[in-house]
């Protein structure tokens, strides 16, 4: 993670709007809280987050070798089920399509529901 935050950073330092995506829980945050405090850079959170029934049916429906079992689903679901104090940066994605989905992402983002670090 220190590698990913010092990479994201380095490109928001060259003026880019940077998107880390992946599975990024609140446990792997601190780097990139660490440099967004010490460089005054925005930095938001956003945990796209279905139900663990649409989960396990987009993992059942997933062509190819990105196909995942249900077992390392339903570990991360439950993980990610309860983020206590960073719960409001959830996005309920049941139900969306990806072009719905980045609607929906756009629109919290404007809203600032997901800022963590002013900048």
């Amino acid at each position: 993670m220190e590698v990913i935050a010092d990479t994201a950073f380095g490109y928001a330092a060259g003026g880019h709007q940077v998107v880390v995506d992946g599975i990024v829980g609140p446990w792997f945050l601190d780097p990139f809280l660490e440099r967004g405090r010490r460089t005054d850079t925005r930095l938001h959170y956003v945990v796209l987050r279905p139900t663990l029934a649409e989960a396990l049916e987009r993992a059942r429906t997933r062509a190819g070798p990105r196909r995942i079992a249900s077992g390392p689903i339903r570990s991360l679901h439950r993980q990610m089920s309860d983020l206590g104090r960073l719960e409001g940066h959830v996005l309920d994605t049941t139900g969306r399509g990806p072009t719905e989905t980045a609607r929906a992402l756009r629109r919290f983002l404007s809203a600032g529901a997901a800022r963590l670090v002013a900048g």
